[in-house]
C-alpha cells in the first residue's frame, strides 16, 4: 500500500510538472504594422446600383484603413514554417461570410482548410452575384437573391478575393489557412499571436493594396518578442517603351 501511495504521488508530480510546462509551452509575437510613404488616399465607392438599398451616400473605401499615426488595419500577420504545431480543424458548423448593405461584414476573415463557406444574403433586397478570384481553389460567380445563401468549399491554404459582380464596390477576402499562427491587426494595426511553438520562423505581412513583407523571428518558451512592420507603397511598373 505505502508504494502504491508513493507511485501516485509521483504520477501526480509529473502531471503537475506537464501542466506547468505547457501553461508556459510557445510564446508570443505582437506588434504594430505601420504606413510609410505618402497616402494614396483612395477614393471612396460611388454607389451607382440600387440605392434605395444600398444607400445613397458614397462608403469609404477599405483599400487601405489607416489610423491617427499610419497603423494599418486589416493586416494579415501569420507565421510561416511552424512543423508539428497547431492545426485548425475544420469547424461543425460552416464559417459564414455574409452580406449586408451592399458590403462584406467581415472584410477579412480566416477560415481552416477544408471548410466550407456559407455566403448569406439575409438582409439586402436586391440580388447579388459573388465572384471569387483563387489560384488553389475552385472559383465561383454565383447569384444569391434576397433570403438564399451559396455556400463552397475551400480546399487549399491560400488568399481568396471576393467581390459582387453586380455591386463592383463590395469586396471581401477569405483567407484559408492551416494553422492557428496568425493574427489580423486591428484599427491601431497592433497585431498579437500566442502559442507559438519555439523556434525560428518567417513572419509575413499581407496587406491588400501594399503586398507582402516578410522578416526571420525567433520565438522562445514563455517569451514575447516584439516585430514592427512598414509598409510603402508598391512601385508603379514602368511601361515599356
Amino acid at each position: 500500500m505505502k508504494n502504491f501511495k508513493v507511485t501516485l504521488t509521483a504520477i501526480a508530480m509529473l502531471v503537475s510538472i506537464a501542466v506547468s510546462y505547457n501553461a508556459f509551452a510557445g510564446g508570443t509575437i505582437v506588434g504594430t504594422v505601420k504606413f510609410v510613404g505618402e497616402n494614396p488616399n483612395y477614393p471612396p465607392a460611388v454607389i451607382n446600383k440600387d440605392p434605395e438599398v444600398c444607400g445613397a451616400e458614397s462608403k469609404p473605401s477599405e483599400k487601405l484603413v489607416l489610423s491617427a499615426d499610419n497603423g494599418i488595419k486589416n493586416a494579415l500577420v501569420g507565421v510561416k514554417g511552424v512543423e508539428g504545431g497547431e492545426k485548425m480543424a475544420v469547424p461543425a458548423e460552416n464559417p459564414v461570410f455574409p452580406q449586408a448593405n451592399c458590403a462584406f461584414t467581415n472584410h477579412i476573415m480566416v477560415v481552416p482548410t477544408g471548410s466550407t463557406v456559407d455566403f448569406p444574403n439575409k438582409t439586402d433586397k436586391v440580388m447579388h452575384n459573388l465572384h471569387s478570384y483563387s489560384m488553389k481553389n475552385r472559383p465561383f460567380n454565383k447569384g444569391v437573391p434576397f433570403g438564399g445563401v451559396i455556400s463552397n468549399k475551400f480546399s487549399k491554404a491560400e488568399v481568396v478575393k471576393v467581390t459582387c459582380d453586380v455591386h463592383k464596390w463590395m469586396t471581401g477576402y477569405l483567407v484559408v489557412r492551416d494553422d492557428p499562427y496568425y493574427s489580423i491587426s486591428d484599427e491601431n494595426g497592433k497585431y498579437k499571436i500566442e502559442n507559438v511553438p519555439a523556434g525560428t520562423y518567417k513572419l509575413v505581412v499581407w496587406q491588400e493594396a501594399l503586398g507582402r513583407k516578410k522578416v526571420d523571428v525567433t520565438v522562445a518558451d514563455g517569451q514575447e518578442v516584439v516585430v514592427d512592420f512598414e509598409m510603402t507603397p508598391k512601385k508603379k511598373r514602368r511601361k515599356a517603351q
